[in-house]
């Protein structure tokens, strides 16, 4: 069984790659020429560390040491990727092994293509999409490979508001993208209908980089999201209360809007053609379960929709709901650093279902290359492991194995992103 692993992690070692989700340079934390640290790249690997910096690499092993992350995805990620690209193993961990990798990574980050020469070499990525604000997109644009495009998102659009008690609502202080745009481009939103008209100028602009809308909101609402045409008056009124201050906001309002908006988005992405990245499972866990996603899609038939992280917690829900829903497609993104054993046998299920074009498999979802490479390392290792599985059971030979690797980490994904 594990020599029949190996060979098919031999195989597919130098598969395409197609990575539909990053958050390189996020916030604009850093830039293709900028230098990383250890501490960073640690903080950003999702194993827990609660602060960016230690007053030594004592210290740091003790905070690592204390909170028990061996066991994690997370740190097997990270210990995967840290081994590969430096040649250090950090567990055991020792002030040590983190001094010495220390340097490493400087010496290796002074190269200003550093990051490009990773994904390309050690990872054969062929294409990035990458989930960071406009203003921070122009360093990403790479001439070779791998290709980097970006995401239309506008979360604080969709949810302009910030909770003050269970049901109440007031509109949040933060200039959002819109507001932003008509000021630099000395445009009126003081109406609705001058709102909507910024807001379409505003997405043909993102247009020229982007090919892909992304939905994020689990974090601030239930993903149960109904079509919103304003047909009764209702969003005018709640436009008109947004121009003025101090007002509050229902929880059906708040929805209402959110409904709007992203029914604005919904039927952009039907006239350009291009699909919609939800942010499914792990958020606010209030109405955040994919299935809540099944009227929409209903409705907005011709859309194509990558369901993301595999639904997880409710990652049994996907391959019912892809069976249901032609325009469904689920993304395996962060899920390999979330859970190996949701990884796993969600694959399997998605084999068994014949729901095997309807998977991306990969997107590392990391703010550092460094856990965007251990994503892709864990995400092959199992994927090895289950399509071994089905050899065993003579469901399906080597050569179909590898076919469907290639399906799960490029070709589907390539498809639906029209690259």
């Amino acid at each position: 069984m594990t020599d029949l692993k190996n060979k098919i992690l031999e195989e597919i070692q130098n598969s395409k790659i197609f990575d539909t989700h990053e958050h390189f340079g996020h916030d604009g934390l850093y830039n293709p020429s900028s230098v990383l640290s250890l501490e960073q790249i640690l903080h950003w690997s999702y194993i827990g560390l609660k602060k960016q910096h230690y007053a030594n690499y004592t210290e740091l092993c003790e905070e690592i040491q204390k909170n028990r992350v061996f066991a994690t995805a997370a740190f097997a990620s990270i210990r995967f990727a840290l081994k590969s690209l430096y040649e250090i193993d950090i567990y055991p961990i020792s002030p040590k092994k983190m001094e010495n990798l220390e340097k490493k990574i400087q010496n290796a980050y002074s190269d200003s293509s550093y990051i490009f020469r990773v994904l390309e070499d050690q990872a054969n990525v062929q294409n990035v999409i990458l989930d960071i604000q406009p203003e921070f997109w122009k360093p990403w644009h790479h001439k070779n490979k791998p290709i980097f495009e970006q995401t239309i998102r506008i979360d604080e659009v969709i949810c302009p508001f910030i909770k003050i008690k269970p049901g109440v609502y007031s509109l949040s202080k933060d200039v959002n993208q819109i507001a932003k745009y008509a000021i630099s481009n000395s445009l009126s939103i003081e109406t609705l209908e001058d709102f909507e008209e910024a807001l379409e100028k505003y997405l043909e602009t993102l247009r020229k980089h982007a090919n892909v809308i992304k939905i994020g909101v689990a974090y601030q609402r239930t993903l149960n999201f109904q079509l919103e045409e304003n047909e009764d008056g209702k969003i005018r009124k709640i436009y008109s209360k947004m121009k003025s201050s101090n007002s509050t906001y229902s929880e059906k309002e708040n929805q209402r809007w959110g409904n709007y908006i992203l029914t604005i988005l919904l039927g952009y992405a039907t006239i350009e053609r291009i699909p919609v990245q939800i942010h499914t499972g792990l958020a606010t866990m209030k109405e955040t379960s994919p299935l809540f996603l099944l009227d929409i899609m209903e409705v907005f038939s011709s859309v194509q929709f990558d369901l993301f992280h595999g639904g997880y917690p409710f990652h049994e829900t996907i391959p019912g709901i892809l069976s249901q829903r032609n325009n469904a497609f689920v993304d395996l993104c962060w899920l390999p650093i979330i859970s190996q054993n949701a990884t796993r046998q969600l694959l399997k299920e998605l084999i068994e279902w014949q729901s095997v074009k309807k998977v991306c498999g990969y997107g590392g979802d990391c703010i550092a290359v460094e856990g965007s490479l251990g994503a892709l390392f864990v995400l092959k290792d199992i994927l090895a492991e289950v399509l071994a599985d089905f050899i065993k059971d003579n469901r399906f030979n080597k050569t179909d194995a590898i076919s469907i690797a290639e399906d799960i980490l490029y070709n589907n994904a390539a498809k639906l992103y029209s690259a």
